[in-house]
């Protein structure tokens, strides 16, 4: 009896250990594009107010990321009080071209509705996706009473990637996107205050990441 539970407290690692391996195997590794940014921000309150904090006291912070698929802001709220993103008047321009809509990727409930505000927390923080509203289109969850959300319809520079390209062939075209301006209008409402954050993104390399599915 001793030997057959011996061989039993063998087995069983090694059998979790080769299902590991299997289901490892299973998951394919791919490179994604992110876009590396020098980011250049200005906020301007038009209605400063006697007394309070100042401006820069209360304004939000937002560290920008990008890869091929949009934009993800992670808003970090330093005043003692709620801040909200005003997404129906946020707008994105590229390369000095016409504004357009900017599109939370956050799920609502209908797109046909105002986008709801992005609110953060006193102190709080929040990550957002966003997309251009020329390039997004609209999915409804499973439940459509569940709302939905807007996906990207086309690469974030107009560029098409080829899932049959190599890692350098697409890393190469990414390439081309280097030196490209995004100029980006964001409205928040910290508490009864409105803060218009304006951000100068500017595209300075392309780096290949990991990205397992």
């Amino acid at each position: 009896m001793k030997s057959r539970g011996l061989l039993l407290q063998t087995l069983v690692p090694c059998v979790t250990l080769l299902v590991f391996v299997l289901l490892a195997g299973c998951q394919s590794v791919d490179q994604k594009v992110h876009y590396e940014l020098r980011v250049t921000e200005a906020v301007v309150e038009a209605d400063l107010p006697e007394d309070g904090p100042g401006t820069e006291e209360i304004a939000v912070r937002i560290t920008w990321s990008a890869d091929a698929d949009g934009l993800v802001g992670n808003f970090s709220n330093p005043a003692d009080t709620t801040a909200a993103v005003l997404w129906d008047e946020a707008t994105i321009s590229f390369d000095g071209g016409e504004p357009v809509p900017i599109l939370s990727a956050a799920p609502h409930p209908n797109p046909d509705l105002p986008q709801p505000p992005t609110i953060i927390p006193r102190y709080g923080q929040v990550i957002v996706g966003m997309l251009p509203g020329d390039a997004a289109e609209w999915e409804w969850m499973a439940n459509r009473a569940m709302g939905g959300s807007w996906h990207p319809t086309s690469s974030l520079f107009g560029l098409v990637f080829d899932p049959e390209q190599s890692t350098s062939e697409r890393r190469q075209l990414a390439e081309t996107a280097v030196g490209r301006k995004m100029m980006i209008e964001l409205p928040i409402h910290t508490g009864s205050r409105r803060l218009t954050h304006i951000y100068d993104l500017r595209v300075t390399a392309v780096e290949m990441r990991p990205s397992v599915r």
